[in-house]
């Protein structure tokens, strides 16, 4: 194994034997408090609920609308991810509806899920999706897919999720389809060992996807693992 492939093996065994622990300490330290950062996404997805399907969603505006601003106060747009204005926003996803239907039902914790398959799909939809305007959309597609497929869709960021899988930074933006495909399959086996959905709740607990991605900034933060 390589020296990067022993860290994760270590970060990966050690958060799943104290998973709950680690989702406790991200609600403890609360480590997201920008300003409608929680309330956002809250309201978005009690909407993607209330909807009952991604295609429902997508055919929303209130639930684009409260999506979008999601996104702005989850920090896209403020660096080099600049969102695209929300009419486009809004036409990129609906282009997508097929595919998106095609992953609605899906659980990040199902034993039974084609990972490899599922992985590429998901990639290829953010891939192809057109909501940033660069050319790096793991983390700004992540993030717009987790609120329309909670379920099945962590968010994933440069600040947790690149650090805990022992990525370099030109890794984690220049090889992102490899990355995004690794940590979706190491997410899965995690989900499949520890069951998030026990765990779902209120705030930051509202989606299984979600739990997983607590547990990952939770053990960051508790065991001190930071950006190189």
């Amino acid at each position: 194994m390589t020296k990067r492939e022993d860290l994760v093996a270590d970060h990966l065994g050690r958060l799943i034997s104290r998973f709950d622990y680690y989702v406790d300490t991200y609600d403890r330290l609360d480590p997201f408090r920008r300003s409608g950062q929680l309330s956002s996404h809250v309201h978005t997805l009690k909407l993607r609920a209330e909807l009952g399907s991604a295609a429902a969603a997508l055919a929303d505006g209130r639930f684009l609308a409260s999506l979008y601003e999601t996104l702005l106060k989850w920090g896209i747009g403020r660096r080099s991810s600049r969102l695209v204005p929300i009419s486009g926003f809004e036409k990129a996803l609906r282009d997508h509806e097929a595919s998106f239907f095609l992953l609605d039902g899906c659980l990040i914790d199902d034993p039974n899920l084609n990972v490899g398959d599922t992985s590429k799909a998901v990639w290829n939809l953010i891939a192809s999706l057109g909501i940033v305007e660069n050319d790096a959309p793991l983390v700004a597609g992540t993030k717009t897919l987790h609120h329309i497929l909670p379920d099945l869709v962590p968010p994933m960021d440069r600040q947790y999720t690149r650090p805990f899988f022992g990525w370099y930074g030109q890794q984690f933006q220049y090889q992102q389809e490899r990355a995004f495909e690794e940590a979706f399959r190491q997410f899965w086996r995690i989900a499949v060992r520890v069951e998030p959905a026990r765990l779902l709740g209120k705030g930051w607990r509202m989606a299984r996807s979600k739990i997983l991605d607590n547990a990952v900034v939770g053990f960051c933060l508790e065991e001190g693992v930071k950006r190189a």
